[in-house]
């Protein structure tokens, strides 16, 4: 066999391995990525863009009462995770959430979340049972409190939110 074949050979089974990687890896993306999206927004501070969201369903729609929904979040510049804790403390304090609740919430937020780059984007997944964090498509981690993740998406989805346009745009409301 000559050299030209071999190299020929191996490159035909790389192609069918990295074929089968990324095949195997599209298989086991959350469902959330196939979502339809309800609507988007970018908040701005100032002058600065933070970030911008975008809220999916999987029929599209959103009504208070939908089980599954994921807030996708694409940031525009980096943010330490402190930071991303304290401003999530802030508005839990605005939407009137008691101190021993949010301290409860905080500890596990920590736990699962990380500092951000520009860049990078972060997924909250509500479901029945709870929530769901995912940096880009990596698992960052669950719990299952559903008051909690229902906490979480008030944030931006609450009708007493800090960001009253920002929520009527992701709930697709123009």
């Amino acid at each position: 066999m000559s050299a030209a074949v071999r190299v020929n050979a191996i490159r035909c089974l790389l192609s069918v391995f990295f074929f089968a990687c990324e095949a195997s890896g599209r298989d086991e993306l959350p469902d959330w990525v196939d979502w339809k999206t309800v609507g988007h927004s970018t908040l701005r501070w100032g002058f600065w863009n933070i970030y911008d969201a975008k809220l999916k369903t999987p029929s599209g729609r959103y009504h208070s009462e939908t089980q599954l929904s994921a807030l996708v979040i694409q940031y525009r510049r980096a943010i330490d995770k402190q930071k991303l804790l304290k401003a999530t403390d802030d508005q839990w304090r605005h939407l009137g959430i008691a101190l021993a609740q949010r301290e409860a919430w905080l500890k596990v937020l920590a736990s699962l979340w990380v500092s951000v780059r520009k860049g990078d984007r972060l997924t909250f997944v509500l479901s029945p049972s709870g929530g769901h964090f995912y940096r880009g498509h990596q698992s960052l981690g669950q719990f299952a409190d559903r008051k909690m993740a229902q906490a979480f998406m008030a944030i931006w989805l609450s009708k007493e939110t800090a960001y009253p346009k920002l929520r009527l745009q992701l709930m697709g409301a123009r």
